[in-house]
């Protein structure tokens, strides 16, 4: 035992000495380090000293066994602790595996040797479920094909897949096969569409939507939103809507494909000053327009009146008329919440 404790002591000096000096660059490395070390090694020296005593004292012969195994209780502790995760896992954890055979996700069986990720909902490997999978063959799933779907953790009944090719969705829209960009409700059958990215443009409602535009379902009125590609959105660099080169927009719509309504954002950086109905609109000014219930633009956003050369922050736009918004119609656009924000 005295050879034991020598030993470790022996050790620990060494252990402590080569921390100060190891990296001479390391600026208070080894002075922070060392201290600590030594601390920690003579009070593991110390308790391995008391369990040796304890158990020689309890009977002649346990000392030794006793301490062996208290030297090694850490190193059997982790490899007990590493077993018992790679038999039963934990909550939560996260496996990816290749199917032997084929497996069922949301209704969408995915065949052998498609890509599969299990999550762990509680004790035991026997509590996974499958979370996300993908294929390199198409998967048939209701009216359209998929090569990955993805179970959202963070939205109940909600699953997000990778169309294989651009397809035609609820009738009615084009989606892209954009990574798991097509989302839908997996809570109703058949599958609901909650939105997607469009593959194609398209006008609804008068309203020209480029291709990049981004669709959602929201109780059960359809939301068109797009953004230009130099702000991070998709489709074209500007849309000229009304006149004005857009570069937002975003509309709502019922579920008969009726507008409920638009709003539209100009960026700001035009070419030059924009004329329209005697209003002058500086190029450098951003201005919000919303389309109003009766068809008419409401424009916020400083514009010059061309005949007295007053400034206007809101104006009205019915055809070519422009006129500047009573003071009924400037309290409802600061009332209303920026549909962009």
């Amino acid at each position: 035992m005295k050879k034991l404790i020598t030993g470790t002591t022996v050790f620990a000096l060494l252990f402590v000495a080569g921390m100060a000096h190891a990296d001479e660059g390391s600026v208070g490395l080894g002075s922070a380090l060392g201290p600590l070390i030594l601390i920690v090694l003579v009070g593991w020296l110390l308790s391995v000293a008391a369990v040796y005593f304890v158990f020689r004292s309890i009977r002649r012969g346990w000392g030794l066994p006793a301490t062996v195994i208290y030297l090694f209780s850490p190193a059997l502790f982790f490899a007990a602790h590493s077993l018992w995760a790679d038999a039963f896992g934990s909550k939560n954890d996260m496996t990816t595996e290749t199917a032997a055979r084929p497996v069922v996700i949301a209704g969408a069986t995915f065949p052998a040797g498609s890509e599969i990720d299990y999550l762990q909902a509680g004790f035991g490997r026997w509590s996974r479920t499958p979370v996300f999978a993908r294929s390199e063959r198409p998967v048939k799933w209701g009216a359209v094909e998929i090569r990955e779907l993805q179970i959202d953790g963070y939205a109940a009944h909600t699953v997000n897949v990778t169309l294989t090719h651009d397809q035609t969705v609820a009738t009615r829209w084009t989606c892209t096969d954009d990574e798991r960009s097509t989302h839908f409700d997996v809570a109703s059958q058949p599958p609901q569409l909650l939105g997607c990215s469009l593959a194609a443009s398209l006008t609804l409602g008068g309203m020209r939507w480029p291709a990049g535009s981004t669709l959602r379902n929201q109780a059960n009125d359809w939301v068109l939103y797009w953004e230009a590609r130099s702000n991070g959105g998709g489709g074209d660099t500007t849309v000229a809507s009304f006149g004005f080169p857009l570069f937002r927009m975003k509309a709502h719509y019922g579920p008969a494909l009726d507008l409920k309504s638009w709003s539209g954002e100009t960026l700001g950086e035009t070419s030059e000053d924009l004329d329209m109905g005697g209003y002058r609109f500086p190029k450098s000014s951003m201005e919000l327009i919303t389309r109003m219930a009766d068809g008419a633009l409401r424009v916020e956003g400083p514009s010059t009146d061309l005949k007295t050369g007053l400034t206007r922050q809101c104006v009205m736009m019915r055809g070519k008329s422009v006129a500047p918004c009573t003071e009924a119609e400037v309290n409802q656009a600061r009332d209303e919440p920026n549909p962009f924000f």
